[in-house]
Parts: structure tokens; C-alpha cells; sequence
């Protein structure tokens, strides 16, 4: 895969990866206390919605509907 290919795939597994980690942060929420799992969990979440997205607008790729 060329370096370009690999950044457009970028964004769709953040979106993958929050899908994947919100089962968690549910779960461990659930008992009512924040724990270092869950802080984590949600670190984590948070920089890929950053992250999701700072690249697509760095590539000059923003969709129209999302303005």
C-alpha cells in the first residue's frame, strides 16, 4: 500500500476504533466511578476524533456538507 492509501484509510479506523471503544466506556461507566480504564479509554476516543479530523483537512479534503 502506498503512503496515500493508508492515510484515507486513517480516518475510517479512528471512526472504527471509537465504535470499538465505546462498549467499553459504557460498561466501566456504568458502576459510576472513573477509573484509570476508563480515562484511558476516553484519552483515547477523544485523539481520534481529533485526529479524524485534523487529517482529512490537512490533505485539503473537508467535504462540503460538513461546513
Amino acid at each position: 500500500m502506498t503512503r496515500s492509501v493508508t492515510v484515507s484509510f486513517l480516518p475510517t479506523l479512528l471512526v472504527m476504533l471509537r465504535f470499538a471503544i465505546a462498549p467499553f466506556l459504557l460498561w466501566d461507566a456504568l458502576d459510576g466511578q472513573v477509573g484509570l480504564p476508563f480515562l484511558t479509554a476516553y484519552a483515547i476516543a477523544v485523539l481520534s476524533d481529533i485526529f479524524d479530523g485534523v487529517i482529512p483537512g490537512s490533505q485539503h479534503r473537508c467535504l462540503a456538507t460538513s461546513r
